[in-house]
This record gives structure tokens, sequence and C-alpha cells, in this order.
């Protein structure tokens, strides 16, 4: 500021951060993000949240506001993009939050595209930098569309489609634990964490959705089966019949079905019947 006996200021845009000055060489213009409307100033002004400015010297408020979709804070020379999952309007210091089950549209000017029930928001974004919908994890359910995932009950495991909490799985499925086996017998009073149903692989059954178990020798099942059934040539050229006894075969009868027969004790003496187990 000027003081008695100093004829020479700083005029606007323009400011003199300190006193002793000779000249009006040793005024500074306001740097972009920032502005001042008086002479004989010592600092600037910075541009208000949600406008900016990228002149140099500038004497008038910072009249560029930032567009839909984009945000500033105060001083800022430029406007930044609201991040994946926020939004906001026209002249905005700050972005907001998307609602639960919602993410923002690529513009970042609102928010929509509700997720399905049995998927929720994922954290991290897709190809196009945008939060997506998701099937909800192991032990997760989402029963609303357009609501985040919500771990399932103490004691429930997640249905295949996640859209409920089951206190069985379905028939052909059993509780597990993330990354167990699908085999073992491993009912809901056994599974200690068990948090989503997994399909029982071929060859075994679930037909409560409690635990899947082996078909019994010589008898087929697809995976996902809620039951056995005849071991037939199509099941038995898919790898779906269950292995033989020691010493028994597979033998097919009139009808083309197979079925577990013992081994002839002169093709298979007794101290190698044990041999015969696989599905030869």
């Amino acid at each position: 500021a000027g003081s008695a006996g100093c004829s020479g200021q700083c005029q606007p845009g323009w400011y003199g951060p300190s006193s002793g000055a000779t000249s009006a060489q040793e005024c500074l213009a306001c740097q972009p993000g920032s502005y001042m409307p008086l002479a004989a100033a010592s600092a600037c002004y910075v541009c208000a949240g949600g406008s900016f400015s990228t002149a140099t010297g500038l004497a008038a408020a910072c009249g560029d506001v930032c567009a839909p979709g984009m945000y500033s804070d105060v001083g800022m020379s430029t406007c930044l993009s609201c991040p994946a999952g926020t939004f906001s309007g026209g002249g905005a210091s700050a972005c907001q939050s998307c609602a639960a089950g919602t993410f923002s549209s690529i513009s970042r000017t609102s928010c929509g595209q509700t997720c399905p029930v049995g998927q929720g928001l994922s954290t991290g974004p897709d190809a196009s930098d945008q939060p997506a919908c998701a099937v909800c994890g192991a032990g997760t359910f989402s029963a609303v569309p357009g609501t985040n995932c919500s771990a399932c009950p103490s004691g429930t495991f997640a249905s295949p489609s996640r859209d409920s909490c089951l206190a069985t799985c379905n028939p052909g499925f059993e509780p597990s634990a993330a990354g167990a086996a699908a085999t073992g017998g491993q009912g809901a009073g056994l599974c200690v964490g068990c948090g989503f149903c997994k399909e029982c692989p071929a060859t075994w059954y679930s037909a409560g959705g409690l635990a899947c178990m082996p078909c019994p020798a010589g008898r087929a099942s697809a995976a996902g089966a809620s039951a056995c059934s005849d071991c037939t040539p199509a099941a038995k050229q898919a790898g779906q019949c269950a292995l033989c006894d020691p010493g028994q075969i597979l033998v097919a009868d009139a009808s083309g079905r197979f079925g577990c027969s013992p081994c002839a004790a002169a093709a298979f003496p007794a101290a190698l019947r044990v041999l015969a187990g696989p599905n030869a």
C-alpha cells in the first residue's frame, strides 16, 4: 500500500509484496488463479471455488466458470474432471458422490444405471474408467435393485444368483468357503467360514443342498447333479461314472448300461484285484 511521500503505486492486477519499492518495475503480476481489483495491493485475491482464471495480471474477479462434470477449488487456474463415482453441475467447487448402487455418466454430469439384484457397484473402474455393476462376492447378496452387496447373516450362504441368502444351497450345490474344494461333504454345520454355494463336480451329487456326496460305485452324475443315475456309454465317455470298488470293473449289460462287476479270478489274481479299480 502507498504511504505519505510515495507517489507511485502498483496498479490493479499487480501487487507489491514488500515495502521499500523504488519503482513500478518491482510490482508483480497476479498469477493464474488469482486477481486484484484494487491499486496499491500487497497481495492478490484467489479465485473462488467453482471459478478459475488462466490470465496473468487479472484485475477483475475470475470470470471463467467450471462446466458441468468439472470442479475447481479456491485459487485454481483450471478445472478438473470429477472422479469416477461423482458428478457436478456448472460452477462447482467440489463433486458430489453418486447414490449407492449407481455410478456416474462418462461426462460426470449425472448418476444413474442402477445395478440389478445379485449385483452391486464394483470398487474398481472398468475399461472406460467407470465404476460398473459386478456380481456380489462370496457370502454377500443384493435383493433390491440399486443396493450394494451386503454380507449374509451368520449361518447362511449366498445363493448362486446372489439375490438372497439361504440356510442350505440349491440341490446340486453345497456350502463352501472361498477357494475350498466342492467335494468333501462340507455340510452347514461343518463348513467353518462358508460364504457361498459351490457346484458339485461330476460323479458327486447333492440332494438337499447341504453337502456334495460321491455317487455309489458304477453310478453316474454330471456337475451340479441332485441325484445319481445309470452309467450310460455317453456318461462313461464324459468321465461322469463313479469308480468301481477294488476288484471290480465296469461292464455293459444287454441294454448298454454299465455297472460294476467282479473281476474274473483267472484274469485278476487275488493279489492284483485292487488294481482293477479305475474305469477300465
